[in-house]
């Protein structure tokens, strides 16, 4: 059967195409101005941090809090024209409240957000920078090797180095072991391991996936394959948490979050985790002029909930965590 030389370049032409087609479907999905912003004000010659953080609601209309060191705000008249951002704050100490709007730009390409607050004391330049992603694979894995019957606990640690480069180590009682080719991406983590014993160095390569279990997959050699498993510290604590504190003065709303490192931001606030006996916890040491404040958190699980108390010199506040759910873009439907 012959095929003409036109009939060939169409089918070259038509593969070109669906190529193409596949390429630009892979590309990632822009991230847009939903996320975490740090946001920066000076006052009184003192720098002040803050968060805006922006999501979606269950008709996908934009939401955006204010969130920093006296809890969590609720941002009203929220609008997002193109790069143009606008919202009016309205914050409560006791029985005064102050309202402040904002107009601002983002530049997306560089993450940088840019803007005014106005209230009636006055105007505040605003800077904000997008906050970068932990990666979803970070954090320390116990693994359990099986080879055949017997079964070995080994350590990996992954963490990002200053460019937020995913890297690991492989700890064991044999020790050190060398990782390199490290590559995550669609929950999928390979990784070459090199390791030394008696003198002698062996090679494997890794595969494996990350589910709600935890990390499964498959450790390559010339003597065969072991199967590993891993589950992560602090895998049920780790994500944002919407905490509300009650004490003599009220209710309050504030954000703790627990990164899968097990690092930590309460509020806007960097914070130091330590997690000990199935217990959530952190001290936190604050100078105000001439004063010192301290605050002690500690909280654990209790029915899906983190519930605990917050201390400091002005009194204990009782709070009760309930772990955020983030709205899910919807897949587009495919014609029948």
């Amino acid at each position: 059967m012959k095929v003409s030389h036109g009939k060939i370049l169409s089918l070259s032409f038509l593969c070109l195409l669906v190529l193409a087609g596949s390429f630009c479907h892979a590309q990632p999905r822009q991230r847009g101005v939903y996320g975490d912003w740090e946001i920066k004000q000076t006052f009184n010659d003192r720098e002040f941090v803050s968060i805006l953080s922006f999501g979606r609601d269950q008709e996908r209309n934009i939401t955006a809090q204010w969130i920093s060191l006296f809890g969590v705000n609720d941002l009203q008249d929220v609008t997002l024209e193109e790069n143009e951002l606008s919202f009016t704050q309205v914050m409560r100490f006791g029985d005064q409240e102050r309202t402040s709007k904002f107009k601002g730009t983002f530049d997306l390409e560089k993450g940088v957000l840019t803007g005014t607050l106005t209230s009636e004391n006055g105007e505040r330049s605003i800077e904000g920078k997008r906050m970068q992603r932990v990666p979803s694979i970070v954090g320390t894995w116990n693994l359990t090797l099986t080879m055949g019957e017997r079964e070995f606990p080994s350590v990996l640690v992954v963490s990002t180095d200053k460019e937020g480069q995913i890297q690991a180590k492989w700890e064991s009682r044999w020790g050190e072991s060398t990782i390199s080719d490290l590559q995550y991406e669609n929950r999928t983590l390979t990784f070459k391991r090199t390791s030394t014993f008696n003198d002698q160095q062996r090679e494997s390569t890794f595969e494996g996936t990350v589910g709600r279990e935890g990390l499964e997959g498959t450790l390559k050699s010339e003597r065969g394959e072991i199967t590993v498993k891993g589950v992560r510290e602090g895998a049920d604590l780790i994500g944002q948490w919407d905490l509300v504190m009650t004490s003599e003065q009220g209710e309050r709303k504030q954000r703790l979050v627990v990164y899968p490192d097990l690092s930590g931001r309460y509020g806007a606030m960097p914070v130091k985790l330590k997690l000990e006996d199935g217990q959530l916890s952190f001290v936190v040491k604050m100078q105000f002029g001439d004063r010192e404040f301290e605050m002690n958190f500690a909280g654990k699980l209790e029915e899906g909930k983190l519930v605990g108390e917050f201390k400091t010199s002005m009194g204990t506040s009782k709070f009760v965590g309930t772990r955020r759910q983030f709205m899910r873009r919807p897949r587009p439907q495919q014609e029948q």
